[in-house]
Formats: structure tokens, sequence, C-alpha cells
């Protein structure tokens, strides 16, 4: 049952989002469904997502380590695995090696998991994104809604100041439109909160101009600057153009870099730039979960770390994968009955117009065996003939009941709903310690789970008594 605290807790966080300009596609309303009161997690649960974050990162420093190592000494087989996508043009991809082993640390100081079951990541992010409803939310809903000691308005205020913090002396940039806004409003909200007037705006890809407090200026202008980008992919993909399948290095990729990009690069190579996240996309793949499992690269990385993803194995012919100490072959999951298969297979290279967003994520319960085959053989031929990877996972999925408000129509409602838990991390300086920030929740009916207007989307809290 729904209480009265609870319907007006949710509305009044819907009606300050409308004001705020932050619908996810109509903005007269918010676009999403809102969780109604807080989502319970136990106490160990968030535990065990805390150390994940650690642990996570841990993976990507080793995943950096070992593709420096593989560069440096001429080795194929990593960097063949890694370099999909967009990093098969070569100017892009030597561009991108010597960012990596330019000596500077490439990891994010935010970040954020995608965890289905609020135990392992199916996969992971760095960036912004999301941060600014985690924002907006917090504020509004503890008008009517007492939060928990450890996820709170005032630790995100702190986390997120924190971050700021990092930032100085070095005043902070973003990249933006002709109009002067990024490519997200919930971003363009956050960043106002953070930074108000003092963000600098560099007009995005075609000049190399800065925009601050409406007068134009030079960036050498500026000695030192920490460059804000929404996430790594934003570098090297501009509305798809990017991603043209010849893999021709076009004028408009040699603007990207050259024109736009060549002197920040150059600075942020010498220090006098930061850039957050770091221009490394590698955070934009899923390929590295399989390393964990790879025969190779298996023994790099700590059995606990392993635990933060469901295993996962890059789709190759006639190879077979373990799951929960079983051996299978393709053949032996295809001929599963449909309840009994539970995997997910889903493309996991840098083809920046089909990673994100739950495309080319395939539940094969959901599929017939014809059905099945044909993902699979696409899988093997896509890795066969043009390096480009696929991955099988254990499907870890799960459905919470949740009662929520209806944006459509101001309706209360309970439903059953797949369940998407993003916890936030930020990492220290040294990388020695990472913080969990807060946790945000999604809800949908469709087990594609992410930020969209059919999904419901909520804040977490630790579970009274645990």
């Amino acid at each position: 049952m729904v209480s009265e605290t609870d319907v007006a807790g949710i509305k009044l966080p819907k009606d300050e989002l409308n004001k705020l300009n932050l619908g996810y596609k109509d903005p007269r309303r918010i676009g999403m469904n809102l969780l109604a009161g807080y989502h319970p997690l136990k106490k160990e649960t968030v535990d065990k997502i805390t150390r994940s974050g650690f642990l996570l990162y841990n993976i990507l420093n080793k995943v950096n380590t070992l593709y420096s190592r593989a560069v440096s000494k001429g080795s194929n087989q990593l960097t063949e695995l890694l370099e999909t996508g967009i990093l098969r043009i070569p100017e892009i991809r030597d561009f991108h090696r010597e960012l990596i082993c330019s000596g500077r640390r490439c990891l994010p100081i935010i970040f954020r998991g995608d965890s289905p079951d609020s135990v392992q990541f199916s996969e992971f992010h760095a960036g912004l994104r999301g941060l600014g409803y985690l924002w907006a939310f917090r504020k509004t809903m503890e008008k009517t809604h007492p939060p928990c000691s450890t996820f709170s308005f005032e630790n995100l205020h702190n986390h997120l100041s924190c971050f700021k913090n990092r930032m100085l002396p070095k005043p902070a940039a973003v990249c933006v439109d002709e109009k002067g806004y990024t490519c997200a409003p919930e971003i363009d909200y956050l960043l106002k909160e953070l930074f108000g007037n003092s963000l600098i705006k560099i007009r995005r890809y075609f000049s190399p101009g800065i925009i601050h407090n409406r007068k134009p200026q030079n960036l050498q202008d500026l000695s030192s600057f920490t460059l804000l980008l929404i996430s790594p992919r934003r570098m090297f993909w501009h509305r798809g153009s990017a991603c043209k399948i010849s893999f021709k290095w076009t004028p408009f990729l040699q603007k990207i870099i050259y024109n736009s990009w060549f002197e920040i690069i150059q600075r942020y190579k010498n220090g006098t730039v930061d850039i957050e996240p770091a221009p490394n996309i590698f955070f934009e793949q899923k390929v590295i979960m399989a390393l964990l499992w790879h025969a190779q690269y298996r023994e790099y990385f700590t059995q606990e770390e392993r635990t933060i993803f469901p295993e996962s194995y890059i789709i190759e012919d006639n190879s077979t994968y373990e799951f929960d100490g079983a051996q299978y072959s393709i053949d032996n999951i295809i001929d599963m009955p449909r309840r009994q298969r539970e995997f997910i297979v889903k493309y996991a290279g840098l083809d920046l117009q089909v990673n994100w967003g739950g495309q080319r994520v395939y539940r094969l319960k959901n599929l017939s065996r014809q059905s099945a085959r044909r993902i699979f053989t696409r899988a093997i031929g896509s890795y066969k003939k043009h390096r480009e990877p696929w991955i099988i996972q254990k499907d870890i999925s799960q459905k919470k009941k949740i009662s929520f408000l209806d944006t459509t129509d101001n309706k209360m409602r309970s439903d059953n709903m797949y369940t998407l838990y993003r916890p936030y991390y930020l990492a220290s300086p040294d990388g020695k310690s990472v913080e969990l920030i807060d946790i945000l929740a999604f809800f949908r009916k469709f087990f594609k789970v992410h930020a969209t207007n059919d999904s419901v989307c909520g804040l977490v809290k630790i579970q009274n008594g645990s």
C-alpha cells in the first residue's frame, strides 16, 4: 500500500524536475516514471557494492597496464582484442595508443557500474551521466522523506564538492554546442549547481575557441584548465559520423582530432590540461569483462575481482564455456529448453553507434532455437572476419515489485519489474581508495533496463534493522 507521504514525496520531485527542464524526452514533463519512496537495500549489499567499486578500478588499471605493455612490445593478441570498432581506423588507433601510453593515469575520477542484481556488474561506464538526476532527486525527496545516514543530499553534495575541488586550482571547462549546452539537460543542470557561472564553455569540435561569460576567448588565454567530458566517447564520436563502416580517415575525423582537439591533447600530455574522465575509450566496451576468464589473461586478475562480473567469454567458433562449474558448447546452449537458457549474448566492441542503450543485447531464453543460432552465427562471424567481439554472460537479471508514479497520467501504480542499480564511485588521486557516492535505481518491464521514457527511476536507502 502506498502512503500519502509517498504520493506527496514523489510528486514534489516530479514538479521540481519539470521546472528544471529535466524531462527525458518531452520538456513539459519528466519522461521517466518515478519510484514512490526509497528502494531498500541491505547494509551488507551496500558494503559489497562499495567494495566492488574498488575492485572495478583495479581491473581497469590492470587493463591499462597490460595494454601499454602489449603496445610497447608489439604484441598483437591483446591489441587486436581491444582495438575494435572506431579504433580500427589507424589514425585514431595511434592517437588512442599515444594517450594511454603517455604515462598519465588514464583512469576516471568518477565512474559507475550497472548491476541487474545489486551484486555483479553487467557493464560499467565513466563520466557524469545520471548524476544530474541523482542530485535533483536527492535535493527534492528529502523535503518529505528523511534520508539515511549513508545516502543523503548532504553526502552527495560533499562527494561532488570533493570532485569539484580535485579540478582546482585549474578552472573547469566543458564542450558545448552553438547554443552553449552540452548533450544532456541533466548535465547542464548538475554543472550549473556545482560550478555556477565559473564554468568555461568550449565550442565543440569545429572551433577551438572558448565562450566564457558570452565573450569569445582563445585557448592560449588559459594557462591550464580541466576539461569535463560527458563520457570518453565524446572525444571520438559526434552524431554517428565517426563510425562509417568503411573506417576511412575522413575530413570530418581529421577536423575532430587535429583542428578541435590537437592543442587540448598536446596540453593534456604535458600536464597543463586535465581531462575528466580520462580520454580512454576502453571504458566504452564490454570485452574487458571477458579478459578475466580469458585463458591468456585470467592470471593477472584475482578471484575476488572475478566476483564483480558474471562469467563472461568471447564467442568463438568451436569454443566451450564454463558456467557454475559446468562446460557448455554453443550447441549445448542452443538445445536447452528456453527456461534453462539463462544467458545473455551482447556485442562487446567499440562500434559507437550500437554499443549503448541495450542495442545488440539478446536474452537467449526469449529466443527460439533458430533465432539463438542466428545470433551465435552472427557473433562468430563478426569476430572471425572483422575481429569485432561478442560475449556470452550468465543472465543475472531479476525482478522486484515496486510502486511508482506513472508520469503519463499522474497515477500511482505497482508492478513487478526488472531492476538495474547504478552505483557511482569517486576515486582518490592516487587510486588507492574508492568511495561509494550514491546509488541510482532503475526499473523496467523489459529486461534491457536503462534510462528511457518507460522506465522507473528512484533512490535507494539502507533497509531498517540491517
